[in-house]
């Protein structure tokens, strides 16, 4: 004899109404109508294609309309795609040429303004926040002597050269550089000259320029000579106008007072 613990009962459970139903509307027969029969799936009806899948007995891709359906999907969803990825190449494009342009019309304009700031008779330097130069003119190489000449023909224009090694007065540009209060007209000695220094900010604790002019130079001193003559002029006039006003007070009480006492007397006579 023989027994058993429990049941191994291997038969299939028969499936569900509400399960077949699942299957149908998934694969697209949800209608009675909907439910062709082809047979290019191997079995004689779509619900029998439903209760194989219920049973795992088949896939849902076995329904050929089912995949044609899904396939015209993924066809759609394809050609959108590429409808979208055609509009983008065509915008990046358009960007590309745009960054180009301005990329061209940035150039130009660079190269004008350094060509002007090399035909200024006094000196011109930008620098960044770690006060290495990013441009510099030819004057202000010429005012700091033989030595920088040299090494700006190893290096033109000193890009990334390191101020603090050509200038001493630098604490004037780390200065402005953290403040952002610009520096203007500030008279320092280098070696044998006289410069007249002006530091100002162009990008706020990034980027600063200064314009330093040679006060040895007889154009430049000449020009400072009449600028300053006109400044004490101008402040001699603002004093003697100011004078004037007093005097004219003064004088007009003076001789209110002078009046009243001439008139006094006569009465008193």
């Amino acid at each position: 004899s023989r027994s058993f613990i429990r049941d191994d009962d291997h038969r299939f459970k028969k499936a569900s109404e509400e399960q077949i139903h699942k299957v149908l509307v998934a694969i697209g027969k949800a209608d009675r109508g909907d439910e062709l029969g082809c047979g290019s799936c191997g079995y004689s009806s779509c619900r029998g294609l439903a209760v194989a899948i219920c049973h795992n007995f088949a896939s849902y891709e076995m329904c050929l309309p089912f995949m044609i359906k899904k396939m015209d999907g993924y066809i759609r969803k394809i050609n959108t795609t590429n409808e979208k990825l055609t509009e983008t190449k065509q915008a990046l494009k358009k960007s590309e040429e745009l960054a180009r342009i301005e990329q061209k019309m940035a150039k130009e304009a660079s190269e004008t303004t350094s060509a002007m700031l090399q035909k200024l008779p006094s000196g011109v330097i930008i620098v960044n926040e770690n006060l290495r130069i990013i441009e510099a003119n030819s004057s202000f190489i010429s005012m700091l002597g033989e030595e920088t000449k040299k090494l700006n023909e190893i290096i033109p224009g000193l890009v990334e050269a390191d101020l603090k090694t050509l200038i001493p007065f630098h604490k004037m540009f780390s200065s402005v550089m953290m403040s952002g209060r610009d520096i203007l007209n500030r008279d320092v000695r280098f070696d044998n000259l006289l410069l007249n220094v002006s530091v100002f900010t162009i990008s706020k604790n990034k980027i600063v320029g200064a314009v330093i002019r040679d006060m040895t130079s007889p154009q430049v001193r000449k020009d400072e000579v009449i600028t300053r003559a006109n400044s004490v002029i101008k402040e001699n006039l603002e004093t003697v106008q100011k004078i004037a006003f007093l005097l004219g007070e003064s004088a007009s009480r003076t001789e209110k007072i002078m009046s009243s006492i001439i008139e006094s007397h006569k009465i008193g006579d």
